[in-house]
């Protein structure tokens, strides 16, 4: 597929405090008193293994932190020994991967409102539970109208390229969030047959096209991340995001953006307004995390109060 020559829909949007506002109503949950855990949303999150648990701990409190009701952290017995140390909030659900036939039980049995796959989870198990998830959509015909969102980062987009197929047949039944680093993209491209990206630096040249051309192609929202996130809708529309630092690249950061997005599409929020809002705020809480602590001393867990403070 050629990407060289394409029309945007729209001019691209700058993102911005006013202009994520008037997409989503922070305050709105405030004005209605009576309300429970189950108003705000279920999120399964499919993270991390025995050497990766801090990749499940920062997608998971990145989604705490951004208010769903209800949050299954799902990985191995030996990953979930160590995060029920550090988290008290998820309920914790133990996954074989080694059978197929329990896997497809646990977004079935706990029918959540969206599915976060992939950070630390390793890429043989998170195309396990793809396929299986994969399955449970073929099997019954009205869990599209529970799982209303599937996101995939890190490991899951790395088993997405091991089978492109897959995110074709997958977004034909439920919304798709794609949150891939430029190295990430340029696999997806390459398993796309995508002409001319070969690497990230090939990425990195023609981001807007590819986003938008990648996202229309498998009809899903893609954030290509770095400076500049670049957020893609179905229909091609871009979004920029100008908030962020490179304080920010170290390992964590990424997976607590999935974490938030993935909070976002369970508490029924669009997934495109979902990826914006998560976008921008993660950067902001990214820029007052650097002023406290500078860029070269500052952390993901940094982090993750801030975003709490800033849907104030």
């Amino acid at each position: 597929m050629r990407i060289s020559d394409i029309s945007i829909s729209k001019e691209p949007v700058l993102l911005s405090r006013d202009y994520i506002r008037k997409l989503f109503d922070f305050d709105g949950r405030a004005k209605e008193r009576d309300t429970n855990k189950g108003d705000f949303g279920k999120l399964l999150a499919v993270c991390g293994s025995k050497n990766m648990t801090g990749a499940a701990f920062f997608a998971a409190a990145g989604a705490l932190r951004c208010g769903v009701g209800l949050l299954y952290l799902a990985s191995e017995e030996k990953a979930l020994d160590i995060l029920q140390t550090k988290l008290n909030e998820p309920i914790f659900v133990p996954v074989n991967f080694e059978k197929p036939e329990e896997i497809i039980k646990i977004p079935e049995n706990i029918k959540p409102s969206a599915v976060l796959i992939g950070p630390g989870l390793g890429v043989e198990n998170s195309l396990k539970f793809t396929n299986a998830l994969l399955d449970l959509f073929k099997q019954n015909y009205n869990i599209n109208k529970i799982i209303k969102s599937v996101i995939f980062d890190a490991d899951g987009i790395n088993s997405l390229c091991l089978n492109i197929n897959i995110l074709e047949t997958l977004s034909s039944v439920t919304e798709i969030i794609l949150t891939p680093h430029p190295g990430e993209m340029a696999r997806l491209c390459i398993a796309a047959k995508f002409d001319g990206v070969n690497s990230p630096d090939d990425v990195q040249k023609n981001r807007v096209n590819i986003a938008s051309v990648f996202s229309r192609r498998y009809n899903c929202v893609l954030v290509l991340k770095g400076a500049n996130t670049v957020i893609s809708g179905k229909n091609g529309d871009i979004y920029i995001n100008p908030t962020g630092n490179p304080g920010m690249s170290k390992g964590g950061s990424g997976d607590i953006l999935a974490g938030m997005a993935a909070s976002y599409c369970a508490q029924g929020v669009d997934p495109v307004i979902s990826a914006c809002a998560a976008v921008y705020l993660h950067g902001l809480a990214g820029d007052y995390a650097a002023r406290r602590y500078s860029e070269r001393g500052m952390l993901p867990s940094d982090m993750l109060d801030i975003i709490g403070e800033l849907q104030k």
